[in-house]
């Protein structure tokens, strides 16, 4: 920004002035986003400080348009699946979700399909097993005839919950799972503790909500949102930096969806028309309805 100074009046036919740098927003992009990626090329929203000086802060968020990439072009790394870990399930629920996770991959073999996860202790369990109601802090009110208030004081307080990365919190592990407990005890976590701890705080509001995993800017392959079906619309939310888009909203950084887990079930989407760029694929959700079923994918059901 370029401001005036005060003039001299012993100085004619001279200009003075002074440029200031100023903190009106930032963006992040991981740099394991990019390198699994290739590129970022999309709307970034822009967080803003806390307060402005000299600004008034708008009422609608901003966004910024980017294009990050190599040059030269570096080769995306080629992920292998993780080796075989014990496991709290049983065979024949391991047995189905490999069969499951293998359906999906022949589909569309980019998107994210998890059915198990890794908790802290190292061994696979479900992930609809980390889904339970859970009494949220008195400060969050009950919905009654505003379910959105409510909803916009949980996401504000699990959003001020540090964001720390597996690999930072617990050095040498890639992807673990901790429980509610376990994220609020340590103080910090990453997308998935976020967003478990937020749909059990609505569940026990009677919020109907579910875990959405897949593709978003800037977070990549690790976001992890929260699907909320109101009264109003349809919302997903990023619990990590509080941000609510609605159903329709274009603007929306989430790219791709591969999983929907539920308190009772994991989903995977396989529509061959995600992405769409009208974002109305969320009023009706069909999924492979796998749990329970001898035939993977010979039947389908419908996320509520």
């Amino acid at each position: 920004i370029v401001s005036d100074l005060d003039k001299d009046d012993r100085l004619t036919n001279v200009v003075h002035e002074q440029l200031l740098r100023r903190l009106i927003g930032w963006v992040e992009v991981p740099f394991s986003t990019v390198y699994g990626k290739g590129k970022v090329d999309g709307w970034l929203r822009i967080h803003r400080p806390l307060f402005f000086t000299g600004y008034s802060i708008p009422d609608r968020p901003s966004y910024l348009k980017v294009l990050i990439a190599f040059d030269p072009p570096m080769v995306p790394p080629r992920i292998q699946p993780p080796r075989r870990a014990e496991s709290v399930e049983n065979d024949r629920t391991l047995a189905q979700c490999q069969a499951w996770s293998k359906a999906c991959s022949a589909v569309h073999d980019s998107r994210r399909y998890t059915a198990l996860v890794t908790d802290i202790n190292g061994k696979t369990v479900l992930a609809c097993r980390f889904l339970a109601p859970v009494l949220p802090p008195p400060s969050v009110p009950q919905p009654g005839t505003n379910p959105r208030h409510s909803v916009d004081v949980a996401v504000r307080l699990v959003s001020q919950i540090p964001f720390v990365t597996d690999p930072a919190l617990f050095p040498g592990s890639t992807d673990l799972w901790t429980t509610n407990e376990k994220f609020l005890s340590l103080g910090c976590g990453d997308e998935e503790e976020h967003a478990v701890l937020l749909c059990c705080w609505l569940l026990s509001l009677q919020i109907p909500s579910c875990l959405v995993l897949g593709f978003a800017l800037p977070e990549g392959s690790k976001a992890a949102y929260v699907f909320i079906n109101l009264p109003d619309g349809l919302y997903l939310v990023n619990p990590c930096d509080g941000s609510v888009y609605g159903s329709t909203d274009a603007m929306c950084p989430l790219v791709s969806v591969g999983t929907v887990i539920t308190s009772k079930n994991v989903y995977d989407l396989t529509d061959e028309k995600f992405p769409l760029t009208t974002r109305q694929f969320f009023p009706r959700i069909y999924c492979f309805f796998w749990t329970g079923l001898e035939g993977i994918g010979k039947k389908r059901s419908e996320v509520p």
